[in-house]
């Protein structure tokens, strides 16, 4: 019998139980499921499995608990790679395409998290609602534990490493790594990836320690990757101090440059400074010595508006000619200055 286009499928299902699908929203197929009668829940279950839709995994919170009990080696093996012990790497790659064909879909996601990526919204892009619950279980117990992790002479590690694979990881260049990487021995080989892996795993231990260094609200916000509550965090901060976080957490990956509007966190803090700037420019010269203070101490907190303010003051109106040196959220406030003035 030939099998239905996974459209068709689709279509036949419950429109509950087919959104999550294709949102890949596990706790919302789960809540989908448990609102049908058990036998068209078991129905469509069996369906979706045989179409590739879902793994054998559990579809209940017992069934998934008995399922962590079982694979309870493995998911420690898993983890433990993902810490830096590299001794059971073998055996968990060895092991992943089995799983992969018995409908647990983690082949590309475990290297990735090994490789030291941590955003759940990434790592389950296009996976089934129980291989994703998985997944962002390893991310739960990663987010979590405090496994110790030896600290390494980064400079030492770095000097034993080839420049091409350096300068290509230093680029982002996926294709210039893969050349520089086949292009060694071997033995070679295995070294320099040890040595990477090194490497990540101290940058992991040094981005978990600045992250438990952070606010609980903000912390807590970035863990469960609640864009509002981090937004209402950072709201509660002077503004230097959440711009300084912000960048922290777009540095190491933890955080997207958000868009517009998303991107104008704390403009609202900055609208009297606006309006004074704004306010001189238009020939309010009583109002100059206010504002440059206020500017001095800003700079003095990190942020870098004085120079271009000044500028504004002599009649520069060009917003490409600020853009040097000047951070995103530096830029947006010189922006809307020169709105204003328009």
């Amino acid at each position: 019998m030939n099998k239905l286009p996974p459209e068709e499928i689709l279509a036949t299902l419950p429109p509950a139980v087919r959104v999550a699908i294709e949102s890949q929203d596990a706790a919302s197929f789960q809540v989908a499921l448990d609102e049908l009668p058990c036998e068209e829940a078991e129905q469509i279950i069996s369906q979706l499995k045989a179409a590739g839709f879902i793994g054998a995994g559990p579809a209940t919170e017992a069934e998934f608990q008995e399922m962590l009990q079982e694979f309870e080696l493995l998911i420690k093996a898993i983890v433990a790679v993902a810490r830096g012990d590299d001794r059971q790497r073998a055996e968990v790659l060895a092991v992943l395409p089995k799983l992969d064909d018995a409908g647990y879909h983690l082949g590309e996601a475990v290297p990735r998290i090994w490789a030291g990526e941590r955003q759940a919204a990434g790592l389950t892009e296009g996976l089934d609602p129980n291989s994703a619950r998985l997944v962002k279980h390893f991310l739960g117990i990663l987010a979590s534990e405090k496994g110790t992790t030896p600290v390494v002479d980064t400079e030492a590690v770095t000097n034993s490493i080839p420049q091409e694979v350096l300068t290509a990881i230093v680029n982002q260049d996926e294709g210039a790594f893969r050349l520089a990487m086949e292009g060694l021995s071997p033995a070679d080989r295995v070294f320099v990836s040890g040595q990477l892996s090194k490497l990540q795993a101290q940058a992991d231990a040094e981005a978990e320690s600045w992250l438990e260094s952070l606010p609980d609200d903000v912390r807590l916000a970035v863990i469960d990757q609640d864009t509002q509550r981090l937004q209402d965090a950072l709201r509660e901060l002077p503004p230097a101090q959440a711009q300084q976080i912000l960048a922290g957490l777009t540095a190491a990956g933890l955080l997207a440059e958000p868009d517009e509007p998303e991107a104008d966190l704390l403009m609202a803090d900055f609208e009297p400074l606006v309006l004074a700037v704004a306010s001189v420019a238009n020939g309010n010269e009583k109002a100059r010595p206010q504002v440059e203070a206020l500017l001095a101490d800003l700079d003095e907190q990190g942020w870098h508006l004085s120079a271009a303010v000044q500028r504004i003051w002599s009649g520069e109106r060009d917003i490409a000619a600020f853009s040097a040196g000047l951070e995103r959220q530096d830029r947006q406030i010189i922006q809307h200055i020169l709105e204003l003035l328009e």
